[in-house]
């Protein structure tokens, strides 16, 4: 609840961890009118240097994704 910082509905499982970088923040950002958050993760595969960047919206009031998890 962007409201009072309490958690809303069920905790959402995406794999991967918070995509950060040097001189990027972790990748949870909120839309301008608070209703929806990004979260970009980023998880690295077997091949040496390659990654996996997942993308998805979340409804801040009721904690569901919105749509599907995007890959890129």
């Amino acid at each position: 609840d962007t409201a009072t910082g309490s958690p809303t509905g069920a905790t959402l499982t995406l794999s991967g961890a918070l995509a950060s970088g040097v001189g990027n923040p972790l990748r949870v950002v909120l839309s301008p009118d608070g209703t929806r958050a990004l979260v970009a993760t980023i998880s690295s595969t077997s091949a040496p240097g390659s990654r996996t960047s997942q993308v998805a919206i979340i409804n801040a009031a009721t904690g569901t994704q919105i749509g599907n998890t995007v890959t890129i």
